[in-house]
């Protein structure tokens, strides 16, 4: 049996992925910490690829002199964009301040709306 992970995609700070059939060409879903845990027990005998849509949205240029390095909102835990809300706040950074705002609305409505379906 021939198998592969692909990392597809990350909601809510966490990381998704897939394990391919590669015979059969069946798909299950698993989570991106799986696919990992699988590819090191392996020892690298079930590839682990990132899907190319996500590793161009993830990624972030390097630049030698910053003092810190950039991460996408979306991979963030809703408790540190809180925790850098109050920050932004505090700082008078109004625009940054929306923007996790919004992250944060986002978020809530997506759960709220996950639950909603649950419920149903």
């Amino acid at each position: 049996m021939s198998l592969s992970l692909i990392i597809t995609d990350v909601d809510k700070g966490a990381y998704n992925a897939v394990i391919n059939n590669e015979d059969t060409q069946k798909h299950m879903s698993i989570s991106g910490v799986e696919a990992v845990l699988l590819n090191k027990i392996s020892n690298d005998k079930i590839p682990l690829y990132v899907d190319e849509a996500l590793f161009l949205r993830q990624s972030s240029k390097f630049n030698m002199q910053a003092e810190g390095v950039a991460l996408p909102v979306n991979a963030l835990p809703v408790s540190m964009l809180e925790k850098t809300l109050g920050k932004a706040v505090a700082a008078e950074n109004y625009e940054l301040a929306s923007q996790l705002r919004d992250e944060i609305n986002r978020r809530k409505k997506t759960d709220k709306h996950i639950n909603n379906e649950i419920k149903e």
